[in-house]
């Protein structure tokens, strides 16, 4: 090699080097002064254009969101309503990814804005949410007013008591959307998983939850195909599976009865699909037939895991099966809890999707390329030759109460072209767009199968 390619590689040595330490600089880091920024595309503020420098001497929130974002816009109007009350002392901010992805963003904010009569200020750009890595939403950004990166949270616990204790200098804690799951592994354990070489047979341990980032537990029947899965070259995730076992962490009592009799915790349209498990044939949640229901009360909002726990199982490889793992985490729990559980079948509230129409044929497709708007959007969304099966699941996912299952009894099949224009955060929104077409969704009630949960029977004393 000579002297002039040894010249070239050491200079693009060092450019792609200093690429890198300037990206590393850019990024926002908990602790640290948040990088430099400017939207240049803002409303409801009093100007058009906002920078990190104007916005010090306030607590800063940077929303960031997207318009397949159901959650993020069914929170738009309690973030409005915060900026209201404490507008001299926060500065909140509804950042919205303008992308192809989110195409007419800022007109879809303008509607909800009148909807909602709402003065929050809000910014468009895609800038930043790709130079800041912001992959999943909703992502808050928490920034104190020296412009010192505080918190990364989801909002889900952002309650006026936390902001009043930001401005009056007490501490709070807020949900960290950077923490691993395997905080409770490693931690509440005792154990490394970069441990390959474990002699650790069997394990079974239940805790209070304590902070550890949510983990929400494989469903048995997918924890059991990946541990078993040949096929699938062992990496790191799947050495801490054969070490640590089955977790889950942050769980409600219920999730963890559901785990126990059932093998997963809920159930979702696409389970029939992957899973070859009908969807709406057993109920979300449990019944509690029992005097004190205070062991089943937790709270993702105001004292954020309240009433959750973590729970671990390893048992022995060749014991690994579906109703083995069921079997040893209902002896844990009734061990712990004492509570009688039965399965049984009893009719049950549903939402039923359903045609009112005159002609179904209304819907087949004209044919033509599949097209589907990218992600189920907040707005409604659009389909060209799509199998309408899926209708019903699209609905479900936009639906703010996935506890109650959505049952199909249209009578549409085939392939379908279809389209809605509706705020898919409220049912009755989107009621009136079905309506229109034909369509509705209505209460009705189905036999499905349901966890019970007793309280024990006194036992009787030997004579």
């Amino acid at each position: 090699m000579n002297k002039y390619k040894i010249l070239v590689l050491l200079i693009c040595f060092g450019f792609f080097y200093n690429l890198v330490a300037q990206t590393k600089t850019m990024m926002p880091k908990v602790g640290e002064e948040m990088p430099d920024f400017t939207f240049n595309k803002v409303v409801n503020y009093q100007k058009d254009e906002i920078n990190n420098n104007v916005l010090k001497g306030k607590w800063t929130f940077l929303d960031f969101w997207t318009i397949n974002c159901v959650s993020c816009i069914a929170s738009f109007p309690k973030i409005d309503k915060l900026q209201k009350e404490f507008s001299e002392k926060t500065q909140f901010i509804l950042v919205g990814r303008n992308d192809k992805h989110n195409p007419n963003i800022e007109k879809v904010y303008k509607g909800i804005s009148k909807k909602h009569d709402m003065m929050v200020a809000a910014a468009f750009d895609s800038i930043y949410t790709k130079k800041w890595q912001i992959h999943s939403v909703p992502q808050i950004y928490v920034i104190d007013p020296n412009g010192v990166l505080k918190y990364i949270t989801d909002g889900r616990d952002l309650t006026p008591a936390k902001i009043q204790n930001l401005i009056d200098g007490i501490d709070v804690s807020f949900y960290d959307k950077t923490r691993v799951p395997s905080n409770f592994i490693k931690n509440k354990l005792g154990y490394n998983t970069d441990d390959s070489s474990s002699k650790l047979i069997y394990r079974s341990l239940l805790s209070v939850w304590d902070g550890e980032a949510q983990k929400i537990g494989d469903h048995f029947k997918l924890f059991i195909s990946l541990m078993q899965n040949d096929s699938i070259v062992k990496n790191d995730y799947l050495l801490e599976l054969e070490n640590v076992g089955w977790s889950t962490t942050m769980t409600p009592l219920y999730a963890l009865y559901n785990y126990a009799y059932f093998g997963r915790y809920t159930w979702v349209p696409r389970d029939e699909h992957f899973f070859g498990e009908k969807y709406g044939q057993i109920a979300t949640k449990p019944i509690l037939e029992i005097a004190d229901k205070s062991k089943f009360e937790y709270d993702f909002k105001e004292i954020l895991g309240a009433g959750t726990y973590n729970y671990n199982l390893k048992i022995p490889l060749n014991e690994l099966t579906v109703k083995n793992m069921m079997s040893y985490m209902q002896e844990d729990l009734k061990r712990v809890f004492k509570y009688d559980a039965t399965i049984e079948t009893r009719e049950l509230p549903v939402y039923e999707f359903v045609f009112t129409g005159k002609n179904r044929n209304k819907f087949k497709t004209k044919g033509g390329d599949r097209f589907f708007t990218e992600g189920s959007t907040a707005i409604g969304f659009e389909w060209a030759n799509c199998p309408s099966k899926y209708l019903s699941g699209s609905l479900y996912y936009l639906i703010d109460d996935n506890e109650t299952p959505i049952i199909d009894k249209t009578g549409i099949s085939g392939n379908i072209d279809f389209k809605i224009k509706a705020d898919m955060t409220n049912l009755e929104s989107i009621r009136k767009a079905l309506q229109k077409q034909g369509l509705d969704i209505v209460k009705g009630t189905k036999e499905m199968k349901v966890l019970v949960i007793r309280d024990p029977k006194p036992e009787i004393a030997e004579q």
